[in-house]
């Protein structure tokens, strides 16, 4: 209970209890559940300038009705509000996580793209790059084979000349 309140001197009547629960947590009510405690406390150190059904002719105090409920919220929770606010921040929420989601999963699907191609590329130029780099070898060793056959050519026409052409 939020407001405990107090009981007027002289009243006979009713005693309205209004129940909120302001958890998250759900709170099932049920016929004969506990829900609140009545302490009657010590009396007045006054007396009352008139008694209650003095100052309220009309008698009992009225049943529930849905106008004290409102009433009462107004003054303890003011439950319409916040109820209203409560279904504007779900609203909110859905709408925010309804564009979010999509976003994210593009976002995510576009660098996972740019990602992938990065990556293949990469491998496909370390790939190339060691061809590349064989081939420079290869190349090279052709050279260095070619040379040599040429050189031995011209040791071995150089060696079948008579000697005194050589000179």
């Amino acid at each position: 209970m939020t407001n405990p309140g107090y009981i007027d001197p002289g009243y006979e009547g009713p005693l309205h209890l209004t129940v909120i629960n302001m958890s998250r947590t759900p709170f099932p009510l049920a016929t004969g559940s506990r829900i609140a405690r009545v302490l009657f406390i010590l009396p007045l150190s006054n007396k009352p300038d008139a008694p209650y059904n003095a100052r309220h002719p009309q008698g009992r105090s009225p049943r529930i009705r849905s106008e004290l409920l409102e009433y009462l919220s107004a003054d303890i929770v003011n439950v319409r509000e916040r109820a209203q606010q409560i279904a504007e921040d779900a609203v909110k929420r859905a709408q925010f996580w309804a564009a979010t989601v999509p976003v994210t999963v593009a976002v995510l699907a576009l660098f996972g793209t740019v990602f992938a191609t990065i990556w293949a590329n990469s491998l496909s130029k370390t790939d190339l790059q060691k061809i590349g780099d064989r081939l420079t070898v290869v190349e090279t060793e052709m050279d260095q084979r070619a040379l040599e056959d040429r050189i031995n050519k011209v040791e071995d026409a150089l060696k079948r000349q008579p000697a005194t052409q050589s000179r």
